[in-house]
């Protein structure tokens, strides 16, 4: 989550809260039922699993993308030389 902050990307760290939440609900409320504090200590181990799942993979979908926009594209004059030197 400290990552999504400092590049200043409250949306992405919204949508790993939020599916990690909905982790912790529909896991949660049937562990419970089920296991009792087991299973409510597996369920926040779940939870917070699918939080770290999901930053990692927002944080690469953003380098990935960030990396996309840094290659210059080839201009005619800069054809055939390496990274348009």
């Amino acid at each position: 989550m400290i990552g999504l902050k400092a590049l200043q990307l409250p949306f992405l760290g919204f949508v790993a809260f939020a599916l990690s939440d909905a982790a912790a609900i529909l896991i949660g409320i049937p562990a419970v039922r089920m296991f009792g504090l087991d299973g409510a200590i597996g369920a926040y181990v779940v939870s917070g699993a699918v939080g770290l799942i999901a930053v990692w993979i927002l944080l690469r979908n953003v380098a990935r993308r960030s990396s996309r926009e840094l290659v210059l594209p080839l201009t005619p004059e800069h054809e055939g030389t390496p990274s348009g030197v």
